[in-house]
Order: C-alpha cells, then structure tokens, then sequence
C-alpha cells in the first residue's frame, strides 16, 4: 500500500517536505513493520493537510481500517497511449511471436507479464492450463518476467505435463512489451484477493486496455472499479484454477469477436487512464489542498 501526502502547516517547516510513503515500511513484515506503519499513519493524519490514495478501494481502506480523516484524493496507475498503440505493432511482428510460441491459426495466446511473485496467484493459473488445454488444446500461456519462485513454477509446469502450453519468457525491455501484448488474445490477471491487491492499481491491466486485449481477471476491487462491466473483461470469481480455467474458456468462446471487444478497453483507457488525467486528478487534490490551507490561514488571522 502506498499512501502519499501533503506535509500540514507552515509551523513544520523543519520537516521533510518530501511524500510520505507509508506502505513501505509496511512491506517490511512482521510486528515492527505493522507498527511502523501504523505510527507513520497516526503521524501524517495528525500533521499532514491531505492525502492521495491510488483507487477508490484504498480511500475507503484508509477511512474504515485506518482511521484516516486527512481529504482524500485518488490518482491510479495509467499508461501511454503512443507507447501502447497496438497500430504500432507490425503484423509481421506479432505473426514472429506467436509463431516462436507454438501458437496456431484459430488457436490461443495467453499472456501475463510482470513479476513472478508468490502472492500473485501464477501457481494457480499455471494449473488452470490443464483445464483450458483440455478444451482449447492448442492454447499456450506465456509469463513474461522474471521473480524468485522461477525456478518453482518451472518444476510445476514440468510436473503437470505442461511443457510447451506454458512458457516462462525472460524480461524484455520496456518499450518491447507492447508487441507481446499484441501478439496475445488475452491478458490475464490471476491475483487473489488479498487485500494489497484489492487496493491496487496494475499497471499491467492499464497496458492491456491500450493495447486493446481483452483480459481475463479476478473478482477484486482493482479490476472491476476500473472494467466495471465491459464485455472485454471476464471475471473468474476468485484465483482458484477452475475458476480462471472457466474465464479463460468462456473467453475464448468469443474469440472471433475478442479484437473488437477490445477496442472498448482502449477506449476506455484513452477516456480515462491516460497520464495526463490522472496528473489532472492530483493537481486538483493539491489544489484544493491550498485553498482550504488558506483559508484556515486567513481566519486564523
């Protein structure tokens, strides 16, 4: 969790005037973590004049669990569209990609890219491929990254018979990612619903709306207050491996119709999730910030 906040008051002057990250040393675990976390949170609610949150879900945390009364303001993760423009990408290129993964015509390509986390749900979709290649027999899962658990999810996919149906790709540079996303039918996010992701705000899923690939993702906050009911989305109702199976195939029944659905997520990204409004969403916090700041000034004089 990442809660950034303004510093309250001329009367502090002598401290930091830089943003206050609480949830790092939340991350740091354990009971001397958590109470970090906790005094960093008394602290900034006492003498801070506002805070950011990243979603709509982390403000109401902050409100209910937290305590927190600062004004909120929310600005989410966002994405380039002229970095992310699936015209870009060379129709040649992408046919190179799919053609090094194994994929054939009318078959299907999942994609996930990012870090390989232990908390991030990609034992259970790995499993889910028994499930869809027994339907879609020639669909092939790529994971695109790199993490700690590699070497675990390669003897997973060697365990279940998954050789060539799961592809563990090493990281590419930044600006390559987009034709990989291109060259997917699906993006998938399997995080489970634990409450940092409930909270969060992937950047991954912006990534798949610009690039206009329909996803398949987890019953949570983070994905549905951004997709709320588009077609292009389909929700598995929590990180189990049948139940992403099930998304997975219930997606690829619409497979001829997935690149115009898809159009609506980048549609929906460009209405929305650009960089430009979500500096927008924060200067209008920073703002508003000010002029409560001086007006309490004021009739303090």
């Amino acid at each position: 969790m990442a809660l950034r906040l303004t510093l309250r008051g001329a009367d502090q002057a002598e401290s930091p005037a830089a943003p206050f990250c609480a949830g790092c040393a939340h991350r740091a675990g354990g009971s001397q973590g958590a109470a970090v976390f906790w005094a960093g949170l008394r602290t900034a609610n006492r003498y801070y004049n506002g805070a950011s949150a990243i979603t709509p879900y982390m403000a109401q945390t902050l409100r209910t669990r937290y305590g927190i009364t600062l004004p909120l303001g929310i600005w989410s993760s966002a994405v380039s569209l002229a970095a992310f423009d699936p015209a870009a990408v060379a129709p040649q290129k992408v046919a190179s990609l799919r053609a090094q993964f194994g994929v054939a015509d009318g078959d299907m390509l999942l994609l996930y890219h990012g870090n390989y986390g232990v908390y991030r749900g990609l034992a259970n979709l790995i499993q889910a491929m028994v499930e869809v290649r027994a339907t879609l027999p020639g669909a092939v899962l790529v994971l695109l990254g790199s993490g700690r658990i590699a070497d675990d999810l390669q003897r997973l996919i060697v365990c279940l018979g998954l050789r060539g149906a799961v592809v563990l790709h090493p990281p590419v540079p930044h600006d390559q990612t987009p034709a990989y996303i291109a060259a997917a039918d699906l993006g998938v996010l399997p995080f489970p619903r634990l409450r940092w992701w409930r909270v969060s705000s992937p950047l991954k899923l912006m990534e798949y709306m610009a690039m206009g690939t329909p996803v398949v993702v987890t019953e949570i906050e983070a994905h549905r207050d951004v997709l709320g009911r588009s077609p292009a989305a389909f929700f598995a109702p929590d990180g189990r491996p049948s139940s992403l199976a099930a998304a997975i195939i219930r997606a690829a029944g619409r497979g001829a119709d997935l690149p115009q659905l898809g159009l609506e997520l980048r549609e929906l990204a460009a209405s929305r999730y650009q960089w430009r409004q979500q500096a927008a969403a924060l200067e209008e916090l920073l703002l508003r910030i000010t002029l409560a700041v001086s007006w309490s000034s004021a009739l303090a004089d």
